[in-house]
């Protein structure tokens, strides 16, 4: 049996600068991100020794942005 796994994701007003300053404070790395004929992020995921954060911008009014509250 695997161990079970925790995998967190946070929400962002702006999606792009979160990745950036995600990377810069903390030293996660970029490992998917997945974007839209306009170039929007549709799922972005970052890593940091060995685990991984789903990141994502607000969408439908159940999911916003700790800022937005």
């Amino acid at each position: 049996m695997s161990d079970p796994v925790f995998h967190p994701s946070v929400i962002y007003q702006d999606d792009r600068a979160a990745l950036e300053w995600l990377a810069k404070a903390f030293g996660f790395e970029p490992s998917l991100i997945v974007t839209d004929d306009a170039g929007r992020i549709q799922h972005a995921e970052m890593t940091y020794r060995g685990a991984s954060l789903s990141v994502a911008r607000e969408f439908m009014e159940a999911t916003k942005s700790p800022k937005s509250l």
